[in-house]
Order: structure tokens, then C-alpha cells, then sequence
């Protein structure tokens, strides 16, 4: 575990999954800006992990696999904290789902 995803455990605990399969939070990446944010459930938004500087995209993929949260679950996380929960991207999607 790096010193990063140490410091994030530290303050919020593992991640647990709510009723709709996502994680209480997870690691998500702004491309745009380049860097590592934090992502929480239902929270419009994201915050930056000054702490992470220099993580690629893939060690972010990596770090949320290892706590069990999977890409699409992270990338569900990222839709909603920016263009809003209701939206379709935000939610998983379902077997035969269109």
C-alpha cells in the first residue's frame, strides 16, 4: 500500500458498498488536470490528493482494485461527481440493460 492510499484509509476507512453496488469512495483521475483525486458517494465534485502527485491513471486503477472496487464501479464514481447522480453513466449497468 503507498503512503497515499495509507493516508486516504487513515481518514475515511475502507471503502464499504452501498445499496446501488458503489463504493462509499474510491480514487478517480482528472485527466485535464493530470492528478489523482478522491471521489465520495453522492457528492457532486471531487477533491485532489496533494499527497498523490505523480500517480499515474493505471496505479489509481490498481490501488481502487485492491480495495475491491472495480473500474467500472470507479468510472460510475467519476460520471456522478461530475455531471451528477441521476444521470445514466453514474449508475452500474445491468444485464441486458440498453
Amino acid at each position: 500500500m503507498s503512503n497515499w492510499e495509507a493516508h486516504t484509509k487513515e481518514q475515511y476507512g475502507a471503502p464499504h458498498f452501498m445499496d446501488d453496488g458503489l463504493p462509499s469512495w474510491c480514487f478517480g483521475f482528472d485527466i485535464a488536470e493530470n492528478k489523482a483525486v478522491l471521489l465520495l458517494w453522492k457528492m457532486g465534485g471531487y477533491s485532489p490528493l496533494s499527497y498523490a502527485s505523480g500517480t499515474t491513471q493505471e496505479e489509481i486503477a490498481m490501488a481502487n482494485e485492491s480495495w475491491g472496487v472495480t473500474r467500472e464501479q470507479g468510472e460510475c464514481m467519476l460520471i456522478g461527481a461530475m455531471f451528477g447522480w441521476g444521470v445514466p453513466g453514474a449508475r452500474l449497468s445491468m444485464e441486458g440493460e440498453i
